[in-house]
């Protein structure tokens, strides 16, 4: 594997004021344009240091005990290479990331919910990537199933990332409840972000919207990016 598989876009340091009031300086990083695609993930099954390995679960008690009680992953919701990964959890995203991190001698982590709100908004304020007003024609919002991704080039952020509205809910590293990105401790819900293709309901595609979900936890319309610091 090499970079060049992953087009990772530079955000530079900034502000950015969570939904819950909080404001918090981003220092700079860079985020993958795309979330991980269902060849992006088999990579990370198929390799012989990969999935089964249990170093890369080694980060917190429940995660290897998660990996003890699922030495396989399941399928995704939604086959096709180009189509963003479901069906994985928040353990099974932070290995893949320490995998990754392994394979490109970087440092590649989820997303804090502050880094991906800063690269999905930017300087701008705006309620969504592409400006203030909802247009469902610069996402995957109330349909049947994801797209493939990079399908909405109208819908990019304020630094040309992709797909940060609509097409899957994208973990990252927060603790729903106190905010923590210690991966090492125990947690009942993380960080999801983005909406999917899946809501009807426009503010859940909204910049600053919270959601969480249960970090063991699989879905047909979740799945993630990661960053490179």
């Amino acid at each position: 594997m090499t970079l060049d598989r992953f087009d990772w876009i530079s955000i530079p340091p900034g502000k950015v004021t969570l939904e819950t009031g909080q404001t918090f300086t981003v220092p700079a990083f860079a985020i993958t344009r795309l979330p991980v695609t269902n060849a992006d993930y088999d990579l990370f099954v198929r390799a012989e240091d990969g999935y089964a390995r249990p170093e890369w679960w080694a980060f917190s008690q429940d995660a290897q005990a998660f990996h003890a009680e699922n030495p396989a992953p399941p399928y995704t919701a939604h086959p096709g290479d180009n189509l963003p990964r479901t069906n994985v959890s928040w353990y099974e995203a932070v290995a893949f990331s320490r995998w990754l991190s392994a394979q490109l001698g970087q440092h590649i982590s989820l997303p804090t919910e502050q880094q991906w709100q800063r690269a999905a908004q930017g300087d701008t304020g705006w309620r969504f990537p592409w400006g203030d007003q909802f247009d469902p024609s610069r996402c995957n919002f109330n349909t049947d199933g994801p797209t493939p991704v990079g399908q909405f080039p109208d819908g990019a952020s304020p630094f040309g990332v992709l797909d940060m509205a609509g097409n899957v809910w994208e973990w990252c590293l927060n603790d729903y409840y106190t905010g923590s990105t210690d991966i090492s401790l125990p947690a009942t819900d993380r960080v999801l972000r983005g909406g999917s293709w899946w809501c009807n309901t426009p503010g859940d595609l909204a910049v600053d919207y919270r959601n969480g979900g249960y970090l063991h936890g699989w879905s047909h319309d979740w799945g993630f990016r990661v960053v490179r610091l």
